[in-house]
């Protein structure tokens, strides 16, 4: 049978070389080591404060974690979470796995640390609860596995200061509705579905994008996935601040909004995949649809009136390209094998290049304006 061992007045406690849960109902005030063993950490009640041993909140948390409340040891640990608002802070751990700080986050325009709640080193699955998680990580090379799970949680990858490609969906990161990007990398959607991308500002109350600082459509925008049903209904997430968007191995269909702006490069990826411009006078510069990639060379989205107004910098891998509802320009200077529809106003069709070759049947559609 089990037994239960009831003990105080101790500043430390450290588990053996099996696997061990702690479970907190209360706060302790010292320090807890799981030891070897495959460890859990499982902070059960809300509103509890551990021992803050820094006393104050340095402006570089790493600081802290010399001396953590919560520390896994050599094994594969996990920490979950309270199920409350929390905002975590994850850096590299001092020996294995991810060290931070938790916070209760209370802010509701997010990414704040408000209340102290306690800190971590060397745990290797971090554990979101069931109400609001807002994780930001240093660094994508973390030897950890994220769960934000249940509720309207962030991934917050700003501070990584390398490029990097997050595909949604992917290893290391499950449960999130809002990615954070850093400007400088790519965002991939998933494989095997159809993705719908809008890109601009998002105004989702939901998403937990409205009200931060990031959210002016530059580079920020959503990914729909699904088919709709009841069995299989629509999912979104929402994304800021990534420079690069790449599409997964099936269609992918892009929407620019009249806020949105690709600073960097917009990639269909495999599959069939639409391309549709803003409702504003635009200009598309089509230079390199034969080879998709060539060096130095770039396919964009510019305002007809200012070309320093660029929406899109670079597009490739993109079969069907749509108008907007106002003028469209396209000067084609590449051969092309997809289809251009120029949608709805008045919009000019230029080859500008007599070795442009249109191979597709219907290539050139007008659309409903005198074009």
């Amino acid at each position: 049978t089990d037994s239960v061992v009831t003990f105080s007045g101790f500043q430390t406690v450290t588990g053996g070389d099996q696997q061990d849960v702690f479970n907190f109902d209360v706060a302790f005030a010292g320090q807890v080591n799981g030891g070897d063993g495959d460890d859990t950490f499982n902070i059960r009640n809300i509103g509890l404060i551990f021992n803050d041993f820094a006393q104050t909140a340095p402006v570089t948390p790493e600081a802290r974690y010399t001396i953590p409340n919560l520390d896994g040891g050599a094994g594969n640990d996990t920490l979950v979470a309270a199920d409350e608002n929390n905002y975590w802070y994850v850096v590299d751990g001092s020996n294995n796995g991810g060290a931070g700080e938790i916070y209760a986050n209370a802010d509701p325009n997010r990414n704040t640390r408000t209340d102290f709640r306690v800190t971590f080193d060397n745990m290797n699955i971090l554990d979101g609860g069931n109400a609001v998680d807002d994780f930001a990580v240093n660094t994508t090379s973390l030897p950890v596995i994220i769960h934000g799970n249940d509720g309207a949680n962030s991934l917050d990858l700003s501070n990584v200061t390398e490029a990097f490609t997050l595909q949604v969906g992917g290893a290391g990161f499950s449960g999130f509705d809002l990615y954070v990007g850093n400007t400088i990398s790519t965002i991939q959607a998933q494989d095997d579905v159809v993705n719908t991308w809008t890109i601009g500002q998002i105004t989702d109350a939901g998403s937990g994008a409205v009200g931060h600082g990031g959210n002016d459509g530059e580079d920020d925008g959503s990914i729909r996935n699904g088919a709709g049903t009841v069995a299989d209904p629509f999912t979104y997430t929402y994304f800021l601040n990534f420079g690069n968007m790449q599409g997964g191995n099936s269609t992918d269909n892009f929407t620019i909004q009249s806020t949105g702006v690709v600073t960097g490069s917009l990639d269909g990826g495999s599959g069939t995949n639409t391309l549709t411009g803003p409702n504003l006078a635009v200009t598309w510069d089509l230079n390199d649809t034969n080879t998709w990639g060539q060096a130095g060379v770039l396919n964009q989205i510019y305002n007809t009136a200012s070309a320093a107004t660029v929406y899109v910098n670079d597009f490739n891998n993109i079969d069907i390209l749509n108008g907007g509802s106002a003028v469209d320009t396209f000067d084609i200077g590449d051969s092309y094998a997809g289809q251009i529809n120029g949608g709805a106003s008045d919009d000019f069709f230029n080859i500008t290049s007599d070795t442009a070759m249109l191979s597709n049947a219907s290539a050139i559609t007008g659309g409903s304006g005198s074009d």
